[in-house]
């Protein structure tokens, strides 16, 4: 990669492009974010970064908040894989943006301190220890996240467990654990599976059969299991 971008050097000199804007670390976020929406993955866009510094075509600058922009771009993958999903998908996809987007803040209250230690250390010439700089760094604000939000799990548990009540209301009757997205997972298709006939199981264990099928109560009962076990039998195909 870094020959390849070496070759490319002058055309893609992203410093010339920022010029003496006063926004570089604006511009390095959106980078990092844009580069991670168009791969789908950060670690393929953290690589184009630290290849991109590497071979002289971003600022140190630039780079590193690239860099953090990337590590918040990465939740855009789980916001896509929401659609379609369960309420328990969701919420996990919330956290994950949680803890990317608290994470990149952190980054971002490091960064001064990042750029004050490649300053003092006169890494200006020496692409390979300002590479080696931005891996470390990239590493320590995501240790740094997970320290941060270790203690602050359960309070976000609970506030993510709030979440989603109602549609999972609307959704009484109907599927909790398999979608679409999980049956591309052989591994998470079948777990999926299980839990969603033990919870079709224990909705019909302590009802004799004409309870279900006439349920004054409940009348529409009959027909919400009968559609639970046509998404089970389709999940299945």
């Amino acid at each position: 990669m870094k020959a390849t971008f070496s070759i490319h050097a002058q055309a893609l000199d992203i410093t010339a492009f920022i010029g003496d804007s006063s926004h570089t670390i604006l511009i390095g976020l959106g980078i990092g974010f844009v580069l991670t929406l168009l791969t789908q993955s950060s670690s393929a866009a953290i690589a184009i970064i630290l290849t991109a510094s590497a071979s002289q075509l971003a600022g140190f600058e630039v780079a590193a908040a690239a860099v953090i922009g990337a590590n918040i771009g990465t939740t855009s993958t789980s916001i896509i894989a929401t659609l379609g999903a369960t309420a328990n998908a969701k919420r996990l996809a919330l956290s994950h943006v949680s803890f990317n987007v608290s994470a990149g803040l952190i980054g971002l209250l490091c960064l001064p301190l990042l750029l004050a230690t490649e300053s003092a250390l006169s890494l200006q010439d020496s692409a390979i220890s300002q590479t080696l700089l931005l891996a470390m760094f990239h590493t320590l604000f995501n240790l740094l996240g997970i320290v941060v939000m270790v203690p602050c799990e359960p309070h976000l548990t609970r506030f993510l467990s709030g979440l989603y009540r109602k549609a999972e209301q609307q959704n009484n009757g109907k599927k909790h654990y398999i979608d679409r997205n999980v049956a591309e997972i052989p591994d998470l298709a079948l777990r999926a599976l299980q839990l969603e006939l033990q919870q079709l199981y224990q909705q019909v264990q302590n009802q004799s059969m004409m309870t279900i099928i006439y349920n004054p109560n409940n009348p529409l009962e009959a027909l919400k299991l009968e559609e639970i076990i046509s998404d089970v039998s389709h999940f299945i195909v």
